[in-house]
């Protein structure tokens, strides 16, 4: 078997037939497809076995509710495929996207990633990676940059032995709870070579995001964020553009915590907590970040009750802009 597609299914009725359709239609045809029925309570059981029942490639696992990464790490165990590929239950792809990313899965690469479509809810699309990367095989040492974008682990097929080699699992927690960061930064700092495919060909339905009302459980980024740098410093991560790439992922989710309208002395506590793991003079060292990023981190380091007002003003200029451009960005996808 050359390639294993897992899928964590759970309450996703509305979009599930959407995203089998698609892999069923992949024109690479050597493949299975592992779903992972989460206990779901709606009729995704019921579509799940429906599938399975028509296409011999598509195998189901039914198990008590335990969330997306306890969902992933069964399709893991039940694959049998030399790639693996993650596939979100409302997202849908392109038909040759695995065919393409298959095409580059040569000897000494560990992970191929593919490049992602954000659909968002008022039906805009925009490319998802548009940092530059080779087409020539490379180590995330040379690129960290590809660490500061979304996380879009399910664009991705990995060697599936490098995954056992590397113990690399899925943080197993309550609902999704942010476990593809993690998990980003355990793949892409454990492979030794990877490729890019500047084919986005897989369709990523985003939520809508509003900048000054985020999400209120500030445990989730916190959680997660303090997991990767536990791992950072567990592996013994030297090099200073994944230092900085990190340390961009970490500040970012610092600002959107002191956003959050409750439990602000638990949050602002938090924050200096993470923050105090930050070594300072490794800060910047490769000259990745931006200069607004780092006075933004000196701010929430120093002076958290002010850096407060400042992240909320962000928030809010960040909104204006969004609606100020959405109609015209409406036009311009309506008119293609």
């Amino acid at each position: 078997m050359r390639l294993s597609v897992v899928v964590p299914v759970y309450g996703v009725e509305k979009y599930l037939r959407q995203c089998l359709d698609s892999i069923a239609a992949q024109t690479f045809r050597d493949f299975e497809a592992i779903l992972v029925d989460d206990g779901g309570r709606d009729g995704c059981p019921a579509i799940c076995d429906e599938y399975a029942g028509r296409d011999g490639r598509f195998k189901v696992i039914h198990k008590a509710n335990a969330g997306y990464g306890a969902a992933v790490n069964s399709g893991l165990d039940a694959a049998s495929g030399e790639w693996v590929g993650i596939v979100e239950p409302d997202d849908w792809l392109d038909p040759s996207m695995y065919g393409a990313l298959l095409q580059r899965a040569e000897d000494g690469i560990d992970i191929v990633k593919g490049n992602f479509v954000y659909v968002h809810p008022w039906r805009i699309r925009r490319r998802g990676i548009t940092v530059p990367l080779p087409a020539e095989p490379f180590s995330v040492s040379e690129h960290p940059e590809l660490l500061t974008v979304h996380p879009s682990i399910w664009t991705c097929i990995y060697r599936r032995s490098f995954l056992q080699e590397n113990s690399i699992r899925m943080k197993e927690i309550p609902g999704a709870g942010w476990a593809d960061n993690p998990f980003l930064i355990e793949t892409m700092c454990s492979a030794g070579r990877m490729a890019f495919v500047d084919n986005a060909g897989y369709f990523y339905r985003a939520p809508f995001y509003d900048p000054i009302i985020p999400r209120s459980d500030w445990q989730i980024p916190y959680g997660r964020m303090m997991d990767i740098l536990d791992w950072m410093y567990g592996h013994g991560i030297e090099d200073a553009g994944i230092w900085d790439a990190v340390h961009q992922r970490v500040f970012y989710c610092s600002a959107m915590m002191l956003q959050m309208r409750r439990h602000r002395k638990e949050i602002r506590k938090a924050v200096a907590g993470l923050l105090g793991r930050i070594d300072p003079v490794k800060v910047n060292a490769s000259g990745l970040l931006h200069a607004s990023t780092v006075r933004k981190y000196r701010l929430m380091r120093d002076y958290p009750s002010l850096s407060v007002l400042v992240v909320r003003a962000h928030a809010l200029s960040k909104k204006i802009k969004m609606y100020l451009q959405l109609p015209s960005e409406r036009r311009r996808q309506e008119a293609r």
